[in-house]
């Protein structure tokens, strides 16, 4: 029957997810059917820089989509591509070592890059259009990764880190700009104990 054309979905609806696990009210719940078999998916173009090696630290983190294009993180690199047919548009170092989970977030025009450098982490913002370097957060704690969701929702982001103490913080969008350092957070909740934040769902909006 051959492929019909594929255009980029940019309205938000149960087949196009504004943040992790879905939208606002509707988290988990998805009208998009999955295929039946190996032979229903169609490869459409694909990236690699890890061909003939064993570096884990290459495996792409979780994409994201916004408007045309798609982010991920690769490398060490924040890469940009164009949805429809994968050509890199651009590219901005990101350095930092990996973490199990490398979940950034678009949000006010910003992708949002959680990294891991020096046994801290913190939150890195770069121009979504450019990928220009906007600026970081203040780090957490010393050995406290951030392996929750990173989530935007109305001009503020939220990351959280597990650890002793494990953080969860909430930073405001605007404030990543001009290539600022330590940005504070608007407010920070740090647990006093070994309870953390890992690989959890994220926050609920209401």
């Amino acid at each position: 029957a051959g492929s019909l054309p594929v255009s980029p979905v940019t309205e938000e609806t149960t087949l196009n997810w504004g943040q992790f696990l879905g939208n606002r009210g509707l988290e988990g719940v998805s009208d998009g059917k999955s295929p039946r078999s190996g032979n229903e998916l169609v490869l459409k173009w694909e990236f690699n820089i890890s061909a003939g090696t064993s570096d884990w630290a290459a495996t792409p983190g979780t994409p994201i989509v916004a408007g045309e294009y798609t982010y991920c993180y690769i490398g060490e690199k924040l890469r940009k591509f164009r949805t429809e047919d994968g050509v890199q548009i651009a590219s901005s170092d990101a350095p930092g070592d990996a973490m199990f989970f490398i979940n950034i977030v678009y949000g006010d025009g910003k992708v949002f890059v959680p990294r891991y450098s020096g046994g801290r982490s913190f939150l890195a913002a770069y121009d979504a259009d450019t990928l220009k370097y906007l600026g970081r957060s203040e780090s957490f704690s010393l050995g406290a990764q951030c392996e929750g969701q990173t989530l935007y929702h109305d001009g503020f982001v939220y990351l959280c880190s597990y650890g002793t103490p494990a953080t969860f913080a909430c930073f405001r969008a605007s404030d990543f700009q001009d290539e600022n350092e330590n940005i504070e957070p608007v407010w920070a909740f740090d647990t006093e104990d070994t309870d953390g934040f890992a690989a959890n769902t994220g926050a609920a909006f209401v």
